[in-house]
């Protein structure tokens, strides 16, 4: 299944928001940032995040309902397991460029690790991390 045009048709629409969109809205992110992120909005006002693997092929979306009901998730399809969010680059790190792994929770919570606070030392500290989301045994990352 190609979910690439899909996701092309999400990501066009929060690229035309010109307002953080009610779904992630209580995050702590501004538009821009949410815009640079690989994510997307689908007409209904569903938050729409893409799963790809450490080359960058397209795994499936996760869409983060607006009006959750008993799940919080749709996953599409329904059989991508959930695979662990990687940032884009991932596949070119290694020991010697990457201090370390740090697992998230998440995958809104890993994007936000990627992005470079204003906060001095501890910035400072996080850069070059490498930032999968949950379920880190799998993922071939280790010490």
């Amino acid at each position: 299944m190609n979910l690439e045009p899909l996701f092309a048709s999400c990501r066009e629409h929060l690229h035309r928001c010109t307002s953080l969109p009610e779904v992630f809205a209580r995050r702590g992110l501004t538009l821009e940032q949410l815009q640079g992120f690989e994510l997307g909005l689908d007409e209904q006002g569903n938050g729409v995040i893409a799963l790809r693997d450490l080359e960058g092929a397209l795994l499936g979306l996760k869409v983060r309902l607006l009006h959750a009901g008993t799940s919080r998730y749709l996953e599409i399809p329904s059989s991508n397991d959930n695979p662990p969010w990687f940032p884009v680059g991932s596949a070119r790190l290694s020991r010697g460029t990457c201090p370390g792994v740090l697992c998230a929770e998440g995958e809104l919570n890993a994007m936000v690790t990627s992005l470079d606070w204003p906060c001095g030392e501890v910035a400072g500290r996080w850069r070059g991390w490498a930032a999968p989301s949950a379920r880190c045994p799998g993922t071939g990352w280790g010490g």
